[in-house]
């Protein structure tokens, strides 16, 4: 028809816009809240994973050697950018040639780590050792990670075996 206008009128162009800024803000916080939580749960694997690589190295012998994990975390800030795998005593007697380092996120914190074993604690808790071909460690004890206010406490045995407590 003839002088019929087609096309939007504003109030449906705010709708639209409206229904579209509503859809983004919610798959944002639903991407966030992902992120989180694989943020949390690889967190607390990682170290687990860590632990269980270095003991099984000495399990098996590798090397003929002890095998042990540094957290070189700070002990103000309570956080770390990597964590290595080492052969040796300890890892000031390590060959650093046969170190594995992992990165690890800085928004993690070690909150609380206690590997002091059946000792009380030095407070300077940063390596465990992992005896040649048992496994086992005197080092045993729990580590507490706290991801985006979120706490995970992960076990060490004294048979190098590392779980997530829950």
């Amino acid at each position: 028809m003839p002088g019929s206008q087609t096309g939007f009128t504003l109030l449906e162009m705010i709708i639209s816009v409206a229904i579209i800024a509503a859809l983004f803000g919610l798959s944002t916080v639903g991407a966030f809240q992902l992120s989180k939580q694989l943020n949390i749960s690889s967190a607390d694997t990682g170290v687990i994973n860590i632990l269980s690589t270095a003991a099984r190295k000495a399990r098996d012998g590798s090397g003929q050697s002890n095998w042990g994990v540094h957290l070189p975390y700070d002990d103000s800030t309570r956080s770390l950018n990597e964590i290595t795998i080492f052969k040796g005593l300890s890892y000031a007697l390590r060959d650093a040639d046969y170190d594995i380092d992992y990165p690890f996120s800085d928004s993690t914190l070690f909150t609380t780590v206690s590997l002091s074993g059946s000792s009380p604690s030095s407070g300077d808790d940063h390596e465990v050792v992992f005896s040649a071909l048992s496994g086992q460690t005197d080092n045993y004890g729990t580590i507490t990670l706290t991801i985006f206010g979120d706490e995970r406490v992960v076990s060490l045995g004294q048979d190098g075996i590392a779980s997530r407590e829950y």
